[in-house]
């Protein structure tokens, strides 16, 4: 199996990131999962990733924020692709 692209998987839910990071994996992706956008933040700036996803309601950082961050600190070039999710829809 050829890995695909790199992922970062951020979500405090543990059997949501488990199961997503798991059928990612199963098509080869490269995934690193992390319950906090704190984390996230950190794994952020010591590598690229393809590709971000992370829910947007998680307790101390909201995925919003983290994204806010993201765009604001680093260039476009060099930014991931975003996907944002949310079990809970308002």
């Amino acid at each position: 199996m050829t890995v695909t692209g790199s992922i970062l998987l951020v979500d405090d839910e543990t059997k949501i990131r488990n199961a997503l990071a798991s059928a990612l994996r199963e098509q080869g992706h490269e995934v690193v999962a992390t319950e906090s956008a704190r984390e996230a933040q950190r794994l952020l700036a010591r590598r690229m990733f393809d590709v971000l996803i992370v829910d947007n309601l998680m307790p101390e950082l909201t995925g919003l924020d983290l994204i806010r961050e993201l765009v604001g600190t680093t260039p476009e070039e060099e930014r991931p692709q975003i996907l944002m999710m949310t079990a809970h829809a308002t």
